[in-house]
């Protein structure tokens, strides 16, 4: 791969065109490669993940690993912010529908998912992807996956 970092656009909304609403001058960059994240943290941090000791680091790492299988099935890549809190780790199309993507290292609440969902009169997002080390599970539009089925989301 010619790329270290990918890019990843915040969105100034979520709507189609993504291309569209990215906002060029917001963004953050993600390794292309998960293993060089790692190896770019201190010593002894290696040990850690292969031990699944990382607590503070390991929320970056899965969303690492997200942003570069996405990276590397040629999906451009973008997230959501506002400066109420609300933030969506990935905004793509699945299936050729508007999605919402969550990365989560262990299981947990979604905050922001649920209430993207929850406003379908502000956000027209067709489905919710969670990614977690958890079991498949549906909730109405909400798809809960295991982190290694990433490939599936295209």
């Amino acid at each position: 791969m010619d790329y270290m970092f990918s890019e990843c656009n915040n969105l100034k909304s979520i709507e189609l065109p993504l291309e569209g609403n990215k906002d060029s001058d917001c963004f953050k960059l993600y390794f292309a490669d998960t293993g060089l994240l790692i190896c770019q943290l201190e010593d002894g941090i290696q040990k850690r993940v292969l031990d699944d000791d990382l607590k503070i680091y390991k929320g970056a790492v899965y969303e690492n690993i997200v942003a570069d299988a996405f990276w590397k099935s040629d999906k451009n890549l973008y997230y959501y912010r506002k400066s109420s809190g609300l933030e969506i780790d990935f905004v793509t199309k699945v299936n050729d529908e508007l999605s919402i993507i969550e990365a989560k290292a262990k299981g947990g609440r979604s905050k922001s998912m649920n209430e993207v969902l929850n406003n379908s009169d502000k956000y027209d997002v067709q489905h919710a992807y969670k990614l977690e080390n958890s079991n498949i599970n549906v909730i109405d539009k909400k798809v809960v996956l295991p982190q290694y089925m990433v490939y599936l989301l295209k």
